[in-house]
């Protein structure tokens, strides 16, 4: 691992933890600074998400930041939710889910500079 990656990798984490969407950011760093194949590229940012996001959670469960209903709620899904979406990938052309993912990204980019101003 570079001196790069590492701080990369850091500054991916920093920004997870304060809410950034890390794992399209993770993820394209992997596709053009390495020529990671984007299926690889998801699956290493899944990984490493999980721990990026273990370490948020547990500060943000000490504050009091969550209700429990509606934490084991959100795991619930996002555990169906990643099953889901790793065999679908498999199932479809690294093309399309290329695009597929771009596609996504594009459009939470969009919603994110539509988000209300007012929100802190």
């Amino acid at each position: 691992m570079s001196l790069l990656d590492f701080f990369a990798g850091l500054l991916i984490a920093v920004l997870a933890g304060l809410g950034v969407g890390s794992g399209g950011l993770f993820t394209v760093y992997l596709t053009l600074a390495h020529g990671t194949p984007q299926r690889l590229a998801q699956g290493m940012n899944l990984f490493f998400f999980v721990f990026a996001l273990a370490a948020s959670a547990v500060i943000a469960i000490r504050r009091g930041a969550y209700e429990k209903k509606t934490l084991l709620t959100v795991l619930s899904l996002g555990a169906v939710g990643a099953v889901l979406g790793s065999l679908l990938s498999g199932l479809l052309p690294g093309l399309l889910v290329r695009r597929i993912f771009g596609g996504f990204l594009a459009i939470a980019g969009l919603f994110s500079l539509k988000q209300d101003k007012k929100i802190h």
